[in-house]
């Protein structure tokens, strides 16, 4: 359970080998490449002229490929057959083929024509759509006017009348008649439709009235309305529009139906075709890593210690002629960094890596988190009816989807928490909201604390688990420093201070909890305090310079109690997230019951209630649990011996998306 020992790896070689070293790494998947271009250097400390050095690969068209390919996988992806959503993005998508499964899509599928197809596909969907919702917005347009005897190709002008089609506001109509009245009789109109805001008109006047008429229907807000290129009668035209819809509605199933058929033939291509050339960009992309003159090119990295042999075994396959190297790290080296736990601590490097990776030379925090963090997440949900849904729902995940990489971590971590929570919930009395009172005998009798009832002892729980976890970092940090030999750092940076914390314990207890402390012990921690405040202003500013200084150092040192003070108090949310949970769920509780009483629906409601209602509360505070859990390793914890700062150990190999090759 630490950080991997890393070495150095150097690889040189003739220019011919390349390209089998390079498959040959990335079917290893165990060196981290790094650039090497500014450490190739011929005779006499020159570095090679560009026209030797190696030329970064074009990728361009790989990544113009791999785009086409998104796009396809993208396209099919909406009918693929089977589980969608969330359950779809927790099953593995891996595919297994043979190598040569892999050769044979390879050599058969175009790229260009499988994303033409696709885009065709979608073309033609897109273009029914658009075609049906313009026949959609016309039928709008023709509905109000369906009652009008007269073809609408005959609405336009002749020799000595013409017609509109008006639509005016409600109300306005008498006013537009008697103003049209005053100026001619040689006019009819036609009511058409009513709504509740509009009138629908027909207008049939003396060609010569027209710009006048038009005037006065301006003025009075209403609208004209024509429908050229079309012929018939509204609802005549209604009708031919409904069918044409009908028609675009078969059609659009039967390319859903296409759309369905391709799928099923040419998804796996997609697939298969995506990893291969992302393969192959990556290829580009480490090649650029590489120096290089005409003849040879050179690799450096970092390998892991227990790698080393397999690594050299593999390359020495290829070609006596290769040259390896490998070097113990130097003290100034800054190595990537793996972490190495055991299968229950290794969930939990999730929490190390959201904060950032330890360096090289430091502990990794992960193992030393594990027990607190889901100790925390425990009093945070206190309920262990909640910790079985949660573990249940874990273990479910990873037997049914099987997720990896941080996915399957955090799954990992969230049923270590379930199992946690189920302990301090049976602990604390917890179990659905149901009152302490009400549970069976053998549920009341191994409940130790009720935190509804006896709060305070809670607190003082979860402030005295806050106090282990930052003496425990106080104490990391000082077996730090011992591995580091830097044994006054340990005496008067660490010890001094856990001494001082120690003593101020007692005082703490009695004046923040009120609890009651003997007056021997008040005594003894009174002056243990006072000599360790004279012991830290003489100590904690020794690195400034001169006498004043120094105690000036040390007495703005003891500042720092405040912080630890602060420190103390945040673990009090351990108790208000727990209270929160359970009174949440007995609410929840309270309500159902109270709609138990509604004739006929009453248990159904209730069982709504209770359902919906402890979902949320599960969600709610599993969210917050993590949250807060996590919030005080980042700040009470990592900050008392935790550095960070470490690049992440990316060993160059394949990262298949949707493959996984037997290689038979």
């Amino acid at each position: 359970m630490a950080i991997s020992q890393m070495k150095k790896f150097q690889l040189s070689g003739y220019g011919p080998l390349r390209e089998r070293v390079i498959d040959t790494l990335m079917s290893l998947g165990c060196v981290h490449i790094e650039d090497a271009r500014d450490e190739m250097q011929m005779e006499g400390g020159q570095t090679p002229p560009p026209s030797i050095a190696l030329n970064p690969v074009q990728t361009n068209d790989l990544e113009e490929s791999l785009s086409q390919l998104e796009y396809s996988i993208n396209f099919t992806a909406s009918y693929l057959e089977g589980q969608k959503g969330l359950l779809a993005m927790l099953s593995p998508a891996e595919l297994t083929m043979t190598s040569q499964e892999i050769e044979n899509i390879r050599q058969e599928t175009d790229v260009s024509r499988l994303y033409s197809q696709c885009l065709e596909l979608e073309n033609r969907m897109i273009g029914l759509q658009l075609e049906k919702s313009k026949k959609q917005d016309l039928l709008v347009e023709l509905s109000p006017w369906q009652d009008l005897d007269a073809g609408l190709q005959n609405l336009q002008d002749m020799a000595m009348v013409t017609n509109q089609l008006i639509i005016a506001k409600k109300g306005a109509l008498p006013e537009i008649q008697e103003e049209i009245s005053k100026l001619t009789t040689g006019f009819e109109l036609q009511v058409i439709r009513e709504s509740n805001t509009m009138d629908y008109l027909f207008f049939l006047l003396l060609k010569e009235d027209t710009s006048k008429i038009l005037a006065i229907l301006n003025h009075h807000g209403c609208k004209l309305i024509r429908f050229e290129g079309i012929a018939g009668k509204p609802a005549e035209v209604m009708r031919q529009i409904q069918g044409e819809m009908d028609a675009i509605d078969e059609e659009y199933v039967r390319i859903k139906k296409e759309c369905r058929d391709f799928t099923k033939n040419e998804r796996d291509r997609a697939l298969v075709l995506y990893d291969l050339v992302f393969e192959n960009i990556q290829k580009g992309q480490i090649q650029a890593k590489f120096a290089h003159t005409r003849e040879v090119f050179f690799i450096k990295g970092w390998i892991r210690a227990k790698d080393e042999i397999f690594i050299k075994g593999e390359i020495e396959k290829i070609s006596p002629e290769l040259e390896i190297v490998t070097l113990p790290c130097l003290k100034d080296d800054c190595p990537p960094i793996a972490l190495e736990n055991n299968a229950c601590v290794s969930p939990f490097e999730f929490v190390t890596t959201l904060y950032g990776r330890p360096h090289y030379r430091e502990f990794d925090p992960t193992p030393f988190l594990f027990p607190f963090f889901i100790i925390f997440f425990g009093f945070c949900i206190t309920d262990a009816g909640y910790g079985m849904i949660l573990t249940a729902i874990s273990l479910f995940i990873l037997k049914k989807f099987k997720p990896t990489g941080g996915g399957a971590r955090l799954v990992k971590m969230l049923s270590w928490c379930g199992i946690s929570t189920i302990a301090i919930g049976a602990m604390t009395g917890g179990w659905f909201g149901i009152e302490v009172a009400a549970l069976p005998q053998l549920f009341q009798k191994i409940v130790i604390i009720n935190p509804i009832e006896n709060p305070l002892d809670m607190l003082k729980l979860a402030l005295g688990l806050g106090i282990i976890q930052i003496f425990t970092g106080i104490t990391i940090k000082a077996c730090s420093n011992i591995r580091d030999k830097m044994f006054l750092n340990v005496l008067l940076d660490q010890v001094s201070w856990l001494v001082f914390l120690i003593f101020l314990l007692p005082m703490g207890y009695s004046f923040i909890l009120g609890g009651k402390v003997s007056p021997e012990i008040a005594a003894v921690a009174g002056k243990g305090a006072s000599i360790m405040v004279i012991a830290l202003i003489l100590t904690q500013g020794r690195e400034n310079k001169g006498i004043l200084g120094k105690l000036f150092g040390g007495v703005i040192s003891l500042y720092n109690v405040v912080g630890y003070f602060g420190d103390v108090l945040s673990y009090a949310r351990l108790l208000a997230l727990g209270l929160a949970t359970s009174a949440i769920a007995m609410t929840i509780n309270g309500v159902a019951k109270m709609t138990t009483e509604i004739p006929y629906l009453g248990y159904i409601l209730a069982g709504l209630i209770l359902i919906g209602g402890h979902t949320f509360n599960i969600v709610i505070n599993t969210l917050g649990g993590f949250v807060h859990s996590s919030r005080l390793q980042f700040l009470e914890y990592f900050s008392k011996f935790f550095e960070g700062g470490g690049q992440e150990f990316q060993p160059f190999g394949r990262r298949n998306k949707y493959i996984y090759s037997s290689r038979a």
